[in-house]
């Protein structure tokens, strides 16, 4: 006999929700990926020039905050 235990985490069309339908595991991979793309603008800020640096800001940044957006309510 196989028995199943529930997932505490689920994610769905890269949107993460666990079994109380609440969105802080997608808020902490969230806050992980947006810490990494502040990193990388940091080290780019000396290299590129600022139009550059925009759309870096839109390409990773931008695009890690709007994704998903509709789907997550608090």
């Amino acid at each position: 006999m196989v028995k199943f235990s529930p997932k505490q985490t689920t994610k769905f069309l890269g949107v993460q929700s666990d079994n109380h339908l609440t969105c802080r595991s997608h808020t902490d991979l969230l806050l992980y990926k947006l810490s990494t793309a502040c990193f990388i603008i940091r080290r780019l800020y000396h290299v590129l020039n600022s139009d550059a640096l925009g759309i870096t800001h839109f390409g990773y940044f931008h695009s890690l905050i709007k994704y998903g957006i509709i789907s997550v309510e608090t």
